[in-house]
């Protein structure tokens, strides 16, 4: 890993050509170190925007579920208003022809 490799490269400056290859390879592991972090940091924020969009789709969901119990109630209570007054017309033509016999 780079950690690994920053310390072995601190610990032993033996290995390297020129205090130049050195330092070269030092910044290039700080370089990467930094770009490691932000990557993460970027994880982190894309996790965060997921977990909220996974809360509004839950919402949404329970939201959706509550409008459709309503509108079936709402249908439902229509058809029984619509059933009573057909019964209640029936009922009426059936009185009506009663008396006329």
């Amino acid at each position: 890993s780079l950690i690994e490799r920053k310390k072995s490269a601190v610990e032993d400056k033996s290995n390297y050509k020129s205090k130049l290859d050195y330092q070269l390879l030092l910044n290039y592991i700080d370089f990467m170190d930094d770009k490691i972090e932000n990557q993460m940091a970027e994880i982190k924020k894309a996790e965060d925007e997921l977990a909220i969009k996974k809360d509004e789709l839950i919402k949404s969901t329970a939201d959706r579920k509550v409008i459709e119990k309503l509108k079936e109630k709402a249908k439902d209570e229509f058809n029984l208003e619509v059933g009573q007054k057909e019964q209640k017309l029936n009922d009426g033509f059936a009185l009506f022809s009663y008396v006329r016999k």
